[in-house]
């Protein structure tokens, strides 16, 4: 165990600061760069290291060679090449990992998007759905890199919703949202929407907008093969794309004229979609560079003909109407020779060719097949139109393609930019070309580390010459690779060589960027909400709840509910600016404070702590062993609470240790017996903290609470304090109460009032002061204190006032190794590396420590709470409490005093985190116990966040 969790957590947390080895460098030089942004090209060398682009030097300024004396590592000389970012197709078809993607690397994609036209099966429908999927594909890798979206005619499926469902109930609307809110948590993109298929068809205007309304709120993305693509119908095709979310993210897949002809046509759209933007909704588009569809025959049906219809009832009551309805949609369509089989029997054959040869007109031919009789190229556009809409500057460049599809656009698309457009034409310059293809569509998706070269951005890449780009394939042998793509790097590795796959599989499933506003999805707050209420998770109502949500380093979500206080009887909702007492996770941040004295050199976590703290300290049943720094921090130093831990003003904490002192208690602060020596045994300890913070204090000559905000708590930006009466002097409205709903004898009392337990209308600075109230300011604050004297007056371990949002400012600056969001170094990621790696590991067969924490019984409720313990870092694998099926670590801390239950979590792993902050519960909190050693308000809370924002939405 020991190894597996130093393998996963120090690897993430020093992979800040470590270099990268020679073996993970890749030197490009000499390269023409278009960089994505549009500008123009420029010459310039290209250092990769560890998959993300480190430094753009000026020609022959950076190293000569990437490889190091053993060969390790590669340098590439372009020798003039165009080194641009990888492609990125808006609009694909196909599964990754069960097809080789090759002919699209052979075009220079790097990433594509799923899920499209409605349909994300393959996706999001199968084993724990998408996220099922994501772990599929961390597993076995992928080519290239995955865009994930969720299909709405899936999301109906798993909605329980019959495929030919109009007008939709409340419950079902209800179920379709969530639906697509659970998909939105686990990574999807946003919906995609294909109104011309089956069950699309049949959604009305009030389930698109319900639908609408979710992706507004969560800042995703709306991809929409419309409702028609014809040149009377497009723009009002647009106008219901639009009314779905007027303020939102909407985007047009392959965006067409049917039967539309000439520039002006295409001029009047793009008019038209610019007046869409200019009234406030983000509008987008994309398009492929061919004349011909390619799509399903469905698409030459009426509605009343399509699944889930009885079509042999149609055949048989309707035939004659049918047949006339097909025959003039054929003609209107260019007729029958317009129309190319590429699926079944007749692939590669024309309609007309077919029907003649079958003996019957085209109508009836098509009419036999039946709407799910195959897929086909239909030449139903005009050249003019498609080339000015993709030329233009705001349409982004795509395929609809696969790696099946007989259609030269999954095969050609790219290449024929390049060769067609930019080499022949000179519609467009290959600085516009490249923009299409890489920056504009990384734009449109939210995708902050690609489509761009530019330092930190991950090394997608690829070198070619423009003049030796082809495009082979055509609609008669369309599975024909592009030439002229030399290199494609996918994620630093290269993907593509030669014409040739390469064997490593380096590419991603990506993640969507963070929702604005920090807004969660509506069905994610609702469950929030129910955890607050009790009713949706058994457990005791809460109070108050705060819960923040990190990923890579990043916000990505923010919530808070319930009560903050009670003023006078009228109820103050809580805030997420709203502080609390964040009880044992104080320990946590004390001990950044501490780290910050070891690594000046004015501590030490193996020296004798009495060499600090100006007196001896021993534990007297073992008189020869030294307690140290690090056997505080990991609760293995035999100090034990006693009967209490702090002590009032005026009094000196070295009584505590002192036979014959006058807090000594009998020894009842030291272990004794058989292997409970200092190091040897572990019991979570109170008092632990107070002698660090007594060596904070000698060491640095300053009051613990002034040290901690000079040192930690300013630097890091947060407006948070040791001492509740700075956090009351600045708002005194800022801060909240914690509550329970027990009497003073201890019952507890459900249906009552909330009973403050702790910063109601009056507050203590210090333990032992007379308490003021929240506008007062004290006369007198600890005049004549000398430090060291008595570190437990202000809590350390477990009185900081901090909401959620400054906690994850500290799992933030853990998670980035050190660095303050400002860029300040604050401690070097080798000793958060330390902070993580365990001290102690619980050893069933010699008991070597008490696993329950705080629980004074040991074979409780609790037991196997505390398994692992690093520096002040409490260790956990979910699968070992039942939470996942399989390993998964999370290092942190958690608190529990005076009715408030914390969570601190990350998982270095996966580099996301979770602070959550419960302020009172109205039942004993054991109470519906769960799976966990947790108590069941705290479970649910963990299992939201892995049900949301778990393991599989890592990037």
């Amino acid at each position: 165990m020991r190894s597996i969790i130093r393998i996963l957590m120090l690897a993430a947390a020093c992979s800040l600061a470590m270099g990268a080895s020679a073996s993970d460098r890749l030197l490009i030089t000499n390269a023409k760069i278009v960089d994505g942004t549009g500008a123009e090209a420029f010459s310039g060398d290209v250092l990769v290291e560890n998959g993300v682009i480190k430094h753009i030097y000026a020609p022959g300024k950076g190293p000569e060679r990437a490889e190091n004396q053993k060969g390790a590592g590669r340098s590439i000389d372009a020798a003039g090449r165009v080194l641009a970012p990888g492609f990125i197709d808006l609009h694909t078809h196909g599964d990754p990992q069960a097809q080789s993607f090759e002919n699209f690397l052979a075009m220079g994609v790097t990433t594509v998007t799923l899920g499209m036209d409605g349909s994300s099966d393959s996706l999001t429908y199968g084993t724990n759905g998408l996220a099922g999927w994501k772990a599929k594909a961390r597993a076995q890798g992928l080519e290239l890199n995955v865009i994930p979206m969720s299909g709405h005619g899936t999301l109906r499926r798993k909605a329980g919703i019959p495929d030919g469902a109009r007008d939709l109930t409340p419950a079902q609307t209800k179920a379709l949202q969530a639906a697509l809110s659970q998909d939105l948590a686990a990574g999807s993109f946003g919906l995609s929407m294909g109104l011309e298929y089956v069950p699309g068809v049949y959604a009305d205007a009030s389930e698109l907008k319900a639908l609408g309304d979710v992706i507004t709120d969560t800042g995703a993305i709306i991809m929409s093969h419309m409702r028609s693509e014809d040149d009377g119908d497009v723009e009002d095709a647009i106008d219901e794309l639009v009314a779905m979310a007027p303020t939102g993210r909407v985007h047009i897949s392959h965006l067409k004229v049917v039967y539309g002809r000439g520039e002006s046509r295409a001029d009047d759209l793009l008019a038209f979609m610019a007046g869409k933007r200019e009234t406030g909704t983000r509008l987008s588009a994309d398009a492929y560079p061919y004349a011909a569809s390619y799509t399903g025959i469905g698409i030459l049906f009426p509605e009343w003909a399509l699944p889930p219809t009885d079509y042999a009832h149609i055949r048989q009551t309707r035939d004659a109407e049918l047949v006339a309805y097909l025959a003039a949609r054929i003609e209107k369509r260019g007729g029958p020779q317009a129309l190319l089989f590429g699926a079944g029997p007749y692939a590669g054959q024309t309609l007309a060719s077919a029907a003649k040869a079958a003996g019957k007109t085209a109508a009836h031919f098509i009419a036999d097949l039946g709407p799910k009789g195959g897929s086909a190229a239909h030449f139903v556009m005009d050249r003019r139109v498609v080339d000015r809409l993709v030329s233009d500057a705001s349409v982004a460049l795509s395929t609809d393609g696969s790696p099946t599809m007989r259609h030269p656009r999954g095969y050609g698309t790219y290449a024929r930019l390049i060769e067609y457009y930019v080499m022949q034409q000179k519609s467009m310059s290959l600085e516009a070309a490249v923009h299409k293809a890489t920056g504009l569509p990384a734009e449109i998706m939210h995708i902050r580390d690609r489509g761009i070269i530019k330092p930190g951005m991950v090394a997608d890449l690829i070198l070619f010459d423009p003049a030796g780009v082809r495009e082979t394939t055509s609609y008669v042998d369309p599975h024909q690779k592009a030439t002229g793509f030399d290199m494609v790097i996918v994620g630093g590795t290269v993907a593509f060589e030669n014409n040739t796959v390469r064997s490593a599989r380096a590419g991603r499933v990506l993640s969507p960027a963070a929702f604005p506003d920090n807004s969660l999805p509506h069905a994610a707050r609702l469950e929030l909400d129910g955890i607050i209420s009790g009713e949706l998770s058994g457990a005791p109502e809460v109070s108050g709840l705060q819960v923040v949500v990190l990923k890579d380093g990043k916000t990505v979500f923010d919530y808070a509910g319930g009560l903050a206080r009670t003023d006078g009887g009228k109820a103050v909702a809580l805030t997420p600016e709203h502080k609390v007492r964040v009880a044992s996770i104080s320990k946590l941040v004390a001990t950044i404070g501490l780290l910050r004295l070891v690594e000046t050199g004015a501590a030490e976590l193996d020296s004798d702590v009495s060499d600090y703290l100006g007196f001896p300290l021993r534990n007297p049943n073992f008189p020869d062993d030294k307690i140290t720094l690090r056997m505080l921090l990991s609760h293995t130093s035999s100090i034990r609470d006693g009967s209490y831990y702090w002590l009032k003003e005026g009094e000196d904490f070295q009584a505590f240790f002192q036979p014959g002192g006058k807090h000594y208690d009998g020894g009842a602060h030291f272990a004794g017996g058989k292997g409970k020596a200092p190091g040897d045994y572990f019991t979570y300890a109170n008092l632990n903290f107070g002698i660090i913070a007594g060596v904070i204090e000698r060491v640095s000559g300053q009051r613990f609470d002034i040290y901690m905000h000079e040192n930690v708590l300013a630097p890091l930006g947060l407006n948070a304090s040791y001492n509740v009466c700075d956090v009351t002097a600045q708002n005194p409205d800022t801060m909240a109460t914690l509550f329970r709903k027990r009497s003073d004898d201890g019952t507890w009392q459900p249906e009552g009032d909330w009973v403050p337990q702790l910063d109601s209308s009056r507050f203590s600075c210090f333990y032992g002061m007379e308490p003021i109230g929240r506008s007062d300011a004290p006369d007198t604050l600890l005049d004549g204190y000398i430090p060291g004297q008595n570190p437990t007056l202000f809590s350390p371990q477990g009185g900081l006032r901090a909401s959620a949002r400054d906690l994850a400012e500290v799992a933030t600056f853990l998670m980035n190794g050190g660095v303050t969001k400002d860029g300040k170094h604050l401690l070097d990621p080798q000793t958060i590396s330390e902070m993580v790696q365990p001290v102690w590991l619980y050893d069933a067969g010699t008991e070597n420590g008490n696993t329950t924490g705080e629980d004074v019984n040991p074979d409780g409720p609790s037991k196997r709470l505390m398994t692992a313990y690093g520096l002040s870092v409490h260790i956990v694998d979910l699968k070992e409490w039942g939470l996942s099926g399989e390993t998964r670590y999370l290092a942190g801390h958690l608190g529990d005093a005076y009715g408030l239950m914390g969570q601190f979590w990350i998982d270095f792993y996966t580099n996301t985190a979770l602070v959550a902050l419960m302020t009172g519960t109205a039942n004993d909190p054991s109470a519906g116990g769960g799976t966990s050693p947790l108590y069941r308000a705290e479970e649910e809370v963990l299992r939201w966040w892995l049900r949301w924002f778990g393991p599989d939405t890592e990037n």
